[in-house]
């Protein structure tokens, strides 16, 4: 069965078709200093056209979630301190866009990553592979966001610093289920926080969620995203990015 996708306009750029981002999965781009570069990106279709749902999550949340089959991976340089400080090694897709997210897809577990609240991370708000017969966007893993015994909110996040200044387009996947009270993506680069909420999604559905024209002119960012459930619903993520806009 063919897997749906749909992908939201990144806002902060008008008139744009989600074409008019392929640089952030194709285009070349030059390596930071931090790190090296590790293995290329999967050699998947970069048509997109394949690409797949969303999942629940371990605790009894819907089943499924879907796989990407044409996003070129991202080079990851840093974040709040250097990749090599945080004991990761940066992957590079086929050409993909740099992205400054620390582990943006979750597949070196929480680290990059803060909570707020911190007793969310690995409780209602842990990764997880996927899910029965489902697909994660990027590798192996995700975060999911869920809880069987209590309504929670929280924020995950990174804080950036040591950006080269200029636009930036923020970028996630997510995929949830109904009964969210909010679930928003997000960035605070300057003081005023942008949002774009992240809609409900079938549940073998993915959607990109993105924000763009982001204005860095101190070298530091926020950016993460925000749930408000209740008891019982669910929302994962995956594949971040958080890149410099091409000149």
């Amino acid at each position: 069965m063919r897997l749906l996708f749909s992908a939201i306009v990144i806002s902060g750029l008008v008139g744009c078709s989600l074409q008019d981002f392929d640089y952030l999965k194709n285009a070349g781009g030059q390596a930071g200093t931090s790190g090296s570069s590790g293995a290329g990106g999967s050699a998947a279709d970069d048509s997109g056209a394949d690409v797949g749902g969303s999942g629940g999550t371990t605790e009894g949340g819907t089943a499924g979630q879907g796989g990407s089959a044409g996003r070129g991976g991202s080079l990851n340089t840093g974040g709040g301190g250097t990749l090599m400080e945080a004991g990761i090694t940066p992957e590079a897709g086929d050409g993909g866009a740099i992205s400054v997210i620390v582990n943006g897809g979750f597949e070196q577990g929480y680290t990059g990553w803060s909570f707020e609240p911190p007793t969310a991370m690995g409780d209602y708000a842990k990764t997880q592979t996927a899910v029965g017969t489902a697909m994660t966007i990027d590798g192996v893993y995700e975060l999911a966001t869920w809880s069987d015994r209590q309504a929670f909110t929280v924020r995950v996040y990174q804080t950036l610093s040591g950006l080269a200044n200029g636009k930036y387009t923020l970028s996630g996947h997510f995929t949830r289920g109904a009964g969210l009270n909010a679930a928003y993506l997000y960035e605070n680069c300057d003081g005023t926080v942008r949002q774009e909420n992240v809609l409900q999604t079938g549940d073998l559905q993915w959607i990109q969620v993105g924000i763009g024209g982001i204005d860095v002119t101190t070298g530091q960012c926020e950016v993460g995203f925000y749930v408000d459930s209740n008891i019982g619903n669910w929302l994962n993520a995956d594949a971040f990015t958080f890149s410099l806009d091409p000149q």
